[in-house]
């Protein structure tokens, strides 16, 4: 819902300001999601995985180049973003990162309570009874 809101967000504001909404919709789109991936790590900021950052900044040079690139602008046609309306979309994107972790927060596993387990008898089937 997250990325929905900012990627529709940033199309109205980008149209009704005059704005290249298209390609700041792209834009939010791809980087919302990235901000998304990014806070679904179990542990944040670690480098116990390298793959999941790699990808994300993989995944975003390509977004840019999107933007950037010529013949890729004229195959999805997109237009370079001004560098302020490139920090307002990557600022907004943040947020599916702090939803990400706020969905964590909210629905923390609750800590296990010491119990004692009895051990259940294994299932064992019924003999029939031979008829004599």
């Amino acid at each position: 819902m997250v990325i929905a809101a900012v990627t529709l967000g940033v199309a109205i504001w980008g149209h009704a300001t005059g704005r290249p909404w298209q390609s700041m919709a792209f834009l939010a789109l791809g980087t919302t999601q990235l901000a998304v991936a990014a806070g679904s790590r179990v542990r944040p900021g670690t480098l116990a995985n390298l793959a999941l950052p790699a990808a994300i900044a993989a995944s975003l040079a390509l977004q840019l180049a999107g933007l950037y690139l010529p013949f890729l602008r004229d195959l999805l046609h997109t237009q370079p973003l001004p560098a302020t309306d490139l920090l307002i979309v990557c600022a907004l994107s943040t947020l599916g990162y702090a939803a990400v972790r706020l969905d964590r927060v909210l629905h923390r596993d609750k800590p296990a309570t010491t119990t004692r387990h009895h051990r259940q008898p294994a299932h064992r089937p019924q003999q029939r009874a031979i008829a004599a």
